[in-house]
């Protein structure tokens, strides 16, 4: 829930890579990475880490195609470590933690569309049976899921399934997906939400019977769940004596209305600089390419409401705000926005504007004495006719309980005074 963190990454106290690589998401999309694989003595050593980041998948829509390593420092360094990144296969990259957890929220959490050609796309299936079991084959259409179940006897529990976490997108509207049966299996579609403990699963699809051994397609509704992070149950079961009764399913697709629309990233806000000419100057780090403007928000420090100062277009990543009160103590916070809503908003960073002396001019007969706070030291007095070009007001100032005066010779020409900070 905290904007400043993109992802969790997990390690088992020992051995570090016991959860091996397994990636689930937060409800709000973020990812959350097991470690693979641990450079470690006696455990798995650098020969043997190379093997297994060099044989892993190359499905980037599936959690096996991302490896991170643990190092156990007291017994491996950083030799070990150029050892392996040296002898790792060309098509390997090795990256830094926070584009590691980019990839894996964009190609594995927002991915979809499934058409199986090369494998099951990060679909887990249950593989613990020589029988009644989910697999993927290539003897369907150059590849599909195949849930299996020989069982004779008609049940409503399942005896095959397949799962996987899916981002939905806020515009999401439909689950489509290509199915076909052997036999008299059948197939219930359910859901649930990725962060309540053991939470009730939504039935989509109820046991559908099937009518021919062709392919079908099957469309259910997913509007109650648009901007979720859910997980798919494609489960599988007998519906009468047949042995043969597997049931195939392909092409599974997310339908959306329009382009499939993600809202921005967190941006990261970084510290706050004021100074007397452009106010408060604000940066951030802008974490996906997703937003179309960013919206910059300001509250006071000791509280209040948060109201919008300004807008920059999505490629800007900088934003000056003068329409604050010198010397008062703000929190800004910045979110991205397009079509499909506002992002969650930044940390926040508060930034207290130097305060402003005020100039106070008297009148004498011959002469005008000017007065500003004797804080001012850095302050320096000029003048002008037009409000564009100012010069420097020659004199000595003085200081007098606590402020400080400059008497200058009454010039007619000379229409308007300022202070400005050196």
């Amino acid at each position: 829930a905290q904007p400043a963190i993109d992802a969790l990454y997990y390690l088992d106290y020992s051995p570090y890579h016991g959860a091996k690589g397994a990636v689930y998401f937060s409800t709000n999309g973020k990812p959350v990475i097991a470690c693979r694989e641990s450079l470690w003595a006696d455990l798995e050593e650098d020969s043997t880490l190379i093997a297994n980041i060099n044989a892993a998948s190359r499905d980037p829509s599936s959690p096996l195609g991302y490896s991170m390593v643990a190092v156990h420092v007291w017994s491996k360094n950083l030799a070990n470590v150029q050892n392996v990144v040296t002898n790792l296969a060309s098509d390997v990259r090795v990256v830094t933690p926070d584009a590691f957890a980019k990839l894996i929220q964009q190609n594995v959490g927002r991915r979809l569309s499934f058409d199986f050609a090369n494998g099951l796309q990060g679909w887990t299936t249950n593989r613990t049976k020589a029988s009644d079991k989910a697999q993927w084959t290539s003897a369907e259409g150059g590849g599909a899921l195949m849930l299996d179940g020989s069982d004779t006897t008609p049940d409503t529990t399942r005896n095959s399934w397949c799962i996987r976490s899916i981002i939905l997108p806020p515009n999401a509207t439909t689950l489509s997906f290509d199915t076909r049966a052997t036999g008299d299996g059948r197939l219930r579609v359910r859901i649930k939400d990725v962060i309540t403990p053991n939470p009730p699963l939504t039935v989509l699809l109820d046991w559908d019977t099937p009518t021919t051994t062709n392919w079908v397609n099957r469309t259910v509704s997913l509007a109650s769940y648009a901007g979720q992070t859910i997980t798919f149950y494609f489960d599988q079961t007998d519906g009468g004596p047949d042995t043969n009764n597997a049931r195939f399913v392909d092409n599974i697709a997310i339908l959306t209305d329009g382009p499939a629309l993600y809202a921005p990233a967190t941006p990261r806000l970084f510290t706050p600089v004021a100074d007397l000419t452009n106010g408060v100057n604000l940066t951030w780090r802008n974490n996906d390419t997703l937003a179309e403007e960013f919206r910059i928000e300001r509250r006071l420090a000791s509280g209040g409401v948060w109201s919008e100062v300004g807008s920059v277009s999505g490629t800007v990543t900088n934003f000056s705000d003068a329409s604050m009160f010198w010397g008062t103590n703000y929190l800004y916070r910045v979110r991205g926005s397009n079509a499909s809503g506002l992002g969650a908003t930044s940390n926040e960073r508060d930034v207290v504007p130097p305060l402003k002396p005020s100039l106070t001019i008297f009148n004498q007969t011959n002469s005008l004495t000017l007065g500003w706070p004797g804080w001012a030291t850095n302050y320096f007095l000029y003048g002008t006719t037009n409000l564009t070009s100012w010069t420097a007001v020659s004199g000595i100032s003085t200081n007098q309980n606590g402020s400080n005066f400059m008497t200058v010779p009454r010039d007619q020409s000379l229409h308007f005074y300022r202070l400005k900070a050196q």
